[in-house]
């Protein structure tokens, strides 16, 4: 969004990348490779869960999503990238592993995995596959195979309009439609890509309809920000302050989660995935303001 601050708010902005561009180390892998987690290295995970931070084997490693959102934010060269490339695609779906947690339509595309590790079965996120593919085309990586394989698996969910039917179990980190949403237009509004146009006006009708059915503030912010990624102007949203902002409930906005059953077979993976159990509410209130700021951003372009 920095092109479009001005001085003033570019200043304040430039200060708070270069503090958060601090806990990467963090959370990189302990080789020093460009593999990234969604956890501190030698931290565990969800430290507040009652039994599941217990259970050695599931820590998972390092994964897609995080490693190639990480790698835009701190701004990597290109041996970097290539580096994160090559090992997704060491681990892509079909290459060493063939997913079973998915529709059977979609098991045999050799698409790109949510996990970066040798011994994780390769899962798909359709709200990931987004980023892996936005990560791909920002930093001009070359487009192989398996890139194909991804937009593919993309355009037939599109096709099949599964973001709307079952957005819980094509996305499980990501869940509901609103955010699938969300990462489809970031996608298709920032790179022309030819197999996914055809369903531009489709989606744009979907998001339309899902933002005529909702009361909660912040799935009116990111539902206007995709249709106007999409080329389309909503009637502008009221907030008339930061005050009014967080008294509207938005601190109990989830934008992602997590959930242990990501990576069952179905039909186990589609019982476990609703059990609330092993589902886990992530809660961030600045993120939710960031969210706020970039459809200002766009509603002013």
């Amino acid at each position: 969004m920095l092109p479009q601050l001005n001085a003033a708010d570019k200043k304040i902005a430039m200060q708070i990348i270069d503090s958060a561009q601090k806990a990467f180390p963090y959370y990189r892998d302990k080789t020093g490779l460009p593999f990234y987690s969604f956890w501190p290295n030698g931290k565990g995970i969800l430290p507040h869960a009652i039994f599941i931070n217990k259970i050695k084997m599931i820590d998972m490693g390092q994964d897609a999503d995080d490693a190639v959102m990480s790698l835009m934010a701190t701004g990597a060269n290109d041996s970097t990238c290539f580096a994160l490339k090559e090992r997704m695609l060491q681990v892509n779906n079909g290459n060493r592993k063939k997913t079973n947690s998915t529709y059977r339509r979609y098991r045999n595309i050799p698409a790109y995995s949510t996990w970066l590790g040798y011994k994780m079965k390769p899962d798909f996120d359709l709200s990931v596959h987004c980023n892996i593919l936005y990560f791909m085309l920002d930093k001009k990586l070359p487009l192989v195979k398996q890139d194909s394989a991804t937009i593919q698996l993309i355009a037939q969910i599109l096709h099949q309009r599964d973001y709307i039917k079952s957005p819980l179990y094509i996305s499980p980190f990501y869940v509901r439609r609103p955010v699938l949403m969300y990462h489809l237009s970031r996608l298709m509004g920032g790179f022309d890509i030819r197999e996914l146009q055809p369903y531009k006006a489709q989606l744009i009708t979907d998001i339309q309809d899902e933002f005529s059915k909702t009361n909660s503030l912040m799935d009116r912010i990111i539902l206007s920000t995709s249709l106007l990624r999409l080329g389309v102007k909503p009637d502008p949203i009221d907030i008339p302050s930061i005050a009014t902002f967080e008294k509207s409930g938005t601190d109990k906005f989830v934008f992602f989660q997590a959930r242990a059953a990501f990576s069952y077979p179905s039909p186990i993976k589609q019982v476990f995935l609703h059990w609330s159990y092993l589902a886990y509410d992530f809660y961030c209130p600045v993120y939710n303001k960031v969210l706020l700021l970039e459809y200002l951003v766009e509603r002013n372009k």
